[in-house]
């Protein structure tokens, strides 16, 4: 797990934020494929979720039990914060 999976986790958006700004991967994945987009998504945290949607986050990435970030973002009711995405 990276500091951007860990803050993820949190729900830290001001260290997601930090990291981001100093150039941590958003699309990074963990062992099981996750990216931060997907556990920000997992733990319900709208702001985490449209702070890494901003800064580059694909929310079609799959993980390793091929669900995307983006039906889970779908699922938890974040369907807003996909506007700013760029994919």
């Amino acid at each position: 797990m990276t500091p951007l999976h860990w803050a993820a986790r949190m729900q830290n958006r001001d260290m997601i934020k930090l990291l981001l700004d100093f150039g941590a991967d958003p699309n990074i994945q963990d062992f099981e494929g996750a990216t931060p987009l997907h556990i920000a998504a997992d733990t319900v945290s709208y702001d985490c979720v449209e702070t890494l949607i901003i800064h580059g986050a694909n929310p079609n990435i799959r993980n390793e039990f091929g669900t995307k970030a983006i039906e889970l973002i779908k699922k938890r009711g974040h369907d807003k914060a996909l506007e700013k995405s760029r994919f």
